[in-house]
């Protein structure tokens, strides 16, 4: 139990008066919410520590209970940053273009502790009732004087699904460990409930034993998936556009994985040119023709875009495939390289590559003859994570990138027939097609992330049987 000063302006007793208390932090700083100075504090962790001693008063402490015990409420803060696409649209900072600037890391993962079921684990108490604390983060700005956005009361079983999507990822996490392959966790083998590196990195963190198993393994911490937080931001902040898709009792009978694939592989067989009249999408020669019917199958509706989806964040990529040797006809593109963000990362796990290449992807492979074809068939649809050994080439790819940039080496990089999984090339439209987001100010050519195609086919031969 917290340790509270006294003259709290709150009933900790009272979920209501803990409730309204931090709403009337909303618009104000640290500083200007306490009644004695700030220490300053540097390091991860700072904004919430400091708001628990200054704001609610109460002394910092490491209880593996809710913070608020007494009623069962956990305190929580998550950074909103600017997001680029609104950057060149609206003038003034608001609530409106503000995403979520990481995952939430919710308790640490107890691996003497598996066999317990949610709502009996340690976690649930972490993430049953929430208060969540949205504030605005900028670099170089001391914590003391970040303000906050919004708070919100995030109670679990006041949605449902959720809950359901968030137990299945539970299960499928413990199912790992028991069969002791804690090791191959990662964020991208679950939707919505995620488990992450919790350590200091590098070659000096030790390692830890695993039940069931001589390979050790990283310590890890649950958390809830930056994809599932912006979602819930949207919700919060009033710009959400997408829509609940699977019922509830689609999720009780189903995981999120089986109801996608299930509404998907009913149609394996089919050509694009039959599901084209089917669903009356003729335009051929847009490039978002093939996902318009995609979002058709699994949605029921190609104007709008399944909420699940977006807060498990699976990239829904359609792969095309030569079917004489199941070869795609081009290798897989990724976002442009924003240079000044790459070269001031400074962890592997928080870049926006590793956001890129951890999320989960839903492969829709269409076989054909012809690039051109309009009778490519749908072969089979299929989830796919990154596997932790690829990951770690993934990772020196990175490394590699942001050496070149930071050096202003932008012709050197990873190429196709370096054979290495990954590469880079240019994405501008022209050679006059610049981009000046970079470390010193100047116009450079546009380059992006790509997969190897050959890569692509290894990942398509390993998960759909072609016999």
């Amino acid at each position: 139990m917290p340790d509270y000063k006294k003259n709290i302006k709150y009933d900790y007793t009272k979920p209501e008066s803990i409730v309204k208390y931090a709403r009337s932090m909303e618009g104000h700083t640290l500083e200007e919410i306490s009644e004695e100075p700030i220490d300053e504090y540097k390091g991860k962790g700072g904004f919430g520590q400091i708001l628990e001693r200054y704001g609610f008063n109460y002394e910092i402490n490491s209880d593996v209970h809710a913070d608020f015990e007494e009623v069962g409420i956990e305190l929580k803060v998550s950074p909103l940053t600017t997001s680029k696409k609104y950057i060149s649209r609206v003038r003034d900072i608001n609530i409106l273009n503000l995403k979520v600037k990481e995952r939430m890391v919710l308790c640490m993962f107890d691996f003497n502790s598996f066999d317990i079921s949610l709502r009996h684990s340690h976690l649930w108490e972490k993430i049953s009732d929430i208060l969540i604390v949205f504030y605005r983060y900028q670099s170089n700005v001391s914590i003391k004087k970040l303000k906050i956005a919004v708070v919100f009361r995030y109670i679990l079983e006041h949605r449902y699904n959720d809950f359901l999507i968030i137990n299945q990822d539970y299960k499928k996490i413990t199912d790992l460990v028991k069969i002791g392959k804690a090791h191959q966790l990662s964020e991208g083998i679950t939707n919505y409930l995620g488990v992450c590196r919790k350590g200091q990195g590098g070659k000096k963190e030790n390692k830890q034993p695993q039940p069931n198993s001589s390979i050790l393994t990283y310590r890890r911490a649950f958390c809830f998936k930056i994809s599932y937080m912006n979602q819930l931001w949207k919700e919060i902040s009033h710009t959400y556009k997408h829509r609940d898709v699977f019922s509830r009792t689609d999720l009780e009978n189903n995981t999120l994985d089986e109801v996608i694939l299930n509404r998907l592989r009913q149609f394996n067989g089919l050509t694009m040119k039959k599901l084209s009249e089917k669903f009356h999408v003729y335009d051929y020669n847009n490039k978002s023709h093939f996902r318009t019917i995609i979002n058709e199958l699994i949605l029921e509706n190609k104007k709008k875009e399944s909420n699940e989806i977006k807060k498990a964040g699976i990239t829904v990529k359609v792969i095309r495939i030569k079917n004489k040797n199941k070869m795609p006809f081009e290798s897989m593109c990724f976002p442009n390289i924003q240079y000044k963000e790459l070269v001031e990362e400074k962890c592997w796990e928080d870049s926006h590559l590793y956001s890129l290449f951890s999320s989960r992807f839903l492969f829709v492979v269409l076989g054909q003859d012809k690039q051109k074809d309009k009778d490519a068939r749908i072969i089979d649809s299929f989830l796919w994570n990154m596997p932790s050994e690829d990951e770690q080439i993934a990772k020196e790819f990175w490394q590699d990138c942001k050496l070149k940039v930071r050096s202003k080496d932008l012709n050197h990089f990873w190429k196709i027939s370096d054979d290495k999984k990954f590469h880079v090339r240019p994405k501008g439209k022209n050679s006059l097609d610049l981009t000046y987001n970079t470390p010193d100010g100047d116009g450079w050519k546009k380059y992006s992330y790509w997969m190897n195609a050959s890569y692509i086919r290894d990942i398509i031969i390993n998960n759909i049987d072609f016999k």
